[in-house]
């Protein structure tokens, strides 16, 4: 019996152990693995390409999170693409990312310093035929956890 408990004494020591050490490795993996500018455009929209729309929104800028809370994202997204335009694949083919020392994403918005543009062009395969959108995606870095983050360019405060 004592040695059942000091085993599981044992087990709930190291539970506490990694629990309390893990927080310090995800900080460190999360440093260490952040994206660049080009990155981060790519991942965003290999996860749009897959349909994971929630994990787009997770590389959103805060500015972007204002805008979009993720379910209404995640459903708008869904509904106007795949269901709407019918949607099963799209290509994107991504520019040459240009600096930007000062942007706006809207009138009112605050600037932000460092950003650059990427001319990015989406090609839907839809019921449609082939459609085509072309949108600059716009990067900055999230001051918060210091990773870069996409945002829109928005011409009017909505």
């Amino acid at each position: 019996m004592r040695r059942m408990l000091l085993i599981v004494c044992g087990f709930c020591l190291l539970a506490i152990i990694v629990y309390r050490i893990d927080p310090f490795f995800m900080t460190k993996k999360s440093l260490s693995s952040s994206l660049g500018p080009k990155e981060v455009v790519e991942k965003f929209y290999a996860y749009e390409q897959a349909g994971d729309f929630g994990s787009s929104w997770e590389l959103f800028h805060p500015l972007m999170k204002e805008k979009f809370n993720k379910q209404q994202y995640i459903q708008a997204r869904a509904r106007v693409f795949l269901e709407d335009f019918g949607v099963e694949t799209f290509e994107v083919r991504i520019g040459e990312l240009v600096e930007e020392s000062s942007w706006r994403m809207s009138p009112l918005s605050p600037v932000l310093t460092d950003t650059q543009k990427a001319p990015v062009l989406l090609v839907y395969h839809s019921i449609f035929g082939d459609l085509q959108i072309r949108q600059d995606v716009y990067v900055a870095l999230d001051e918060e956890n210091s990773d870069y983050r996409i945002l829109w360019a928005y011409s009017q405060q909505k």
